[in-house]
């Protein structure tokens, strides 16, 4: 019964965060491109690409 809702649980979130990830994708490229261009970034840089999503 617990293994049963641990898979239940385990599922739900993998396809949530699947959805989230395939939402996100253009500020996801943005941000790895970015990373190759600068190894490092800023609140400044995520800003940019998140259009001052909340972090």
């Amino acid at each position: 019964m617990i293994d049963n809702e641990v898979r239940n649980l385990i599922a739900d979130v993998y396809e949530r965060t699947k959805q989230l990830l395939t939402d996100k994708r253009e500020g996801l490229e943005k941000l790895a491109q970015k990373l190759i261009e600068k190894e490092i970034l800023f609140q400044a840089d995520l800003e940019e690409i998140f259009r001052k999503a909340s972090f």
